[in-house]
Order: C-alpha cells, then structure tokens, then sequence
C-alpha cells in the first residue's frame, strides 16, 4: 500500500515534506548530520487513545515518528501502514497541529508523563 492511500488527508506539501525527511535521514543515519526534525503531522484514532507524530515516510508508507498506542510508553519508532490496518485504527489527521520543537523533545516529554503531550 503507498502511502497516497494511506493517509489520503495529509496534504500534498506535508507528505512532501515527509518523504524529503526521509531521503535525508535515509542518507545520513548515524552520522553527525543526524537531524531532529519537528513532527509533520499529528495523527490519532478516533476509538482509541493511540497518536502518532510523524517526521517522515517512506515511499511505500512506512513512516518514523513517535508512537503512543495509548499503553503508557510512547516510543520513538516506525510504523507502517499495514500495521495499522491490521489493527483496525480508524485514523484522523490534527489539522490544527503545529509542531514547536524536534521529535526528540516531544519523546522526552512523552515518556515522563507516559502519553503524548503538546504543551509542557
């Protein structure tokens, strides 16, 4: 499944902007040149607690973020669409989002109060 189908209400310029994070990193890793990118987009379930912030994509839909399955332990991580599929998520974008700092961030704060969170 790409990721067109996927996500079909992220917008044009943000999956753009996911795939560029991603040929980035993809060409970087590991190095000193490593970028803490700001999430792109905000995805959460509309059944459940799970949220998502994502940094990048791949072509075929597996993305990078921080992942919140709703547990207790946000996680830095890829996810891909498949999973969440097979999960049964009914996904929806925060169209209001606008991220304020790195992922890394984000993580920090996630971990400590054990869910996502935006403002700290």
């Amino acid at each position: 499944m790409s990721s067109r189908e996927w996500l079909p209400q992220i917008t044009k310029r943000e999956r753009q902007e996911l795939l560029r994070n991603h040929k980035y990193t993809s060409g970087v890793a590991g190095t000193e040149n490593e970028k803490d990118f700001k999430p792109v987009v905000k995805l959460f379930c509309i059944t459940s607690p799970a949220t998502w912030l994502l940094t990048e994509m791949s072509p075929d839909g597996l993305a990078f973020g921080l992942c919140d399955l709703g547990m207790g332990s946000p996680e830095l991580g890829y996810v891909h669409a498949s999973d969440i599929e097979e999960m049964g998520f009914i996904i929806e974008k925060d169209k209001w989002f606008t991220a304020k700092a790195g992922i890394s961030e984000y993580a920090n704060h996630a971990r400590s109060e054990q869910r996502i969170i935006e403002t700290w």
